[in-house]
């Protein structure tokens, strides 16, 4: 089931992938474009956790933990909602502090989940002004113990 599901989007990304190697796009279209495909990569990240979901009710789910950056999945954050908010008159901007570090060990689906979930409730619940995203490291902590 998951493989009829995710083929077709895989297809949309590759054709969007053609279309972004397109030298003669204007600025305008290529952010545009540049938005469909972070909005398309969520969308199968999405799929993938419906699928996970339904693992996780049959009893057998487990994370998938990898490098992933923090970075990027703010920014792809960013990417699929900025238009939210500036539907709505909101300004969304992203903090990441320098003791963050570049690449963490997590999976990179439930984070950007994750991530997605507070933003997008935070744009829908602010009715003026702004949304900040502010990543930092409280304190070093002992994970050995």
């Amino acid at each position: 089931m998951s493989h009829n599901i995710r083929t077709p989007i895989h297809s949309l990304l590759g054709i969007l992938q053609l279309l972004s190697d397109n030298n003669n796009l204007t600025s305008d279209q290529q952010d545009c474009l540049t938005q469909i495909q972070a909005c398309g990569n969520v969308l199968l990240g999405l799929i993938s956790n419906i699928i996970h979901v339904s693992v996780m009710d049959s009893g057998v789910y487990t994370l998938e933990p990898s490098s992933l950056s923090i970075r990027q999945t703010l920014q792809d954050s960013y990417n699929v909602l900025s238009m939210m908010a500036t539907q709505k008159g909101i300004e969304l901007t992203g903090t990441i502090h320098q003791n963050v570090p570049e690449y963490i060990i997590g999976d990179r689906t439930a984070m950007m989940q994750i991530m997605l979930n507070m933003v997008a409730n935070a744009v829908k619940f602010t009715s003026s002004g702004s949304v900040k995203i502010d990543v930092q490291v409280d304190a070093p902590q002992d994970i050995s113990a």
